[in-house]
């Protein structure tokens, strides 16, 4: 029996979590996540 090489990786933020941004231009800064895309492994922040 095979395994499923399309296996979603898991992602540990939820929308609504507060969070701080670890790199790039808004590194340091915390939002909130709007939403979580999986499928291209995804979050959208508000400040």
């Amino acid at each position: 029996m095979e395994r499923k090489k399309n296996k979603q990786q898991k992602l540990h933020v939820r929308k609504g979590d507060l969070v701080k941004v670890l790199s790039g231009d808004s590194k340091g800064q915390q939002g909130k996540v709007l939403e979580v895309i999986p499928e291209k492994v995804r979050r959208s922040l508000r400040k």
